[in-house]
């Protein structure tokens, strides 16, 4: 079973260190804000060590073939328009994302996803809906959406 099941735009899975994370995508970018210690990079580590846990064993309750974590300027170039179906997630992007051009190229991308974790605008033309946080409830690491609003596609 994949951990982010493209089709249906969700994030989902157990981690390692026994938490859950559960994250639905209302459009191909998701913007997370959000300050220190609510849980943007924590979600980048576990994805790590899932798939670091499922190229060690061979084994694993979720696939995470179909998810690319970027967390420094130089694992930018993992991102492939190319690839089709991948969820990026980028954490520290107001810090490491600051060329234009990728920045373009990621807005017209169609055939991936991608969580975008910054403190500050980027500069990509999104609603409002698009924006979130991150939320830690009952044991579960999910967003909330600022905003819900029909007509601000």
């Amino acid at each position: 079973m994949d951990a982010f099941d493209f089709s249906n735009s969700r994030l989902k899975y157990k981690a390692l260190n026994d938490f859950c994370v559960d994250i639905v995508l209302k459009t191909d970018i998701v913007i997370i804000n959000g300050n220190s210690a609510t849980g943007k990079t924590l979600l980048v580590n576990s994805i790590r060590e899932q798939k670091e846990n499922e190229e060690a064993n061979g084994v694993s309750n979720y696939s995470f073939r179909n998810i690319e974590s970027i967390r420094k300027k130089d694992e930018l170039k993992k991102i492939n328009f190319e690839n089709e179906g991948i969820l990026y997630i980028i954490d520290r992007a107001d810090i490491i994302l600051n060329d234009k051009e990728l920045v373009k190229n990621i807005y017209f991308d169609t055939k991936n996803k991608y969580i975008i974790m910054a403190r500050c605008n980027l500069g990509f033309n999104l609603s409002p809906n698009y924006y979130a946080e991150m939320i830690y409830e009952n044991n579960t690491l999910s967003i909330k959406y600022y905003f819900d609003h029909e007509g601000w596609e």
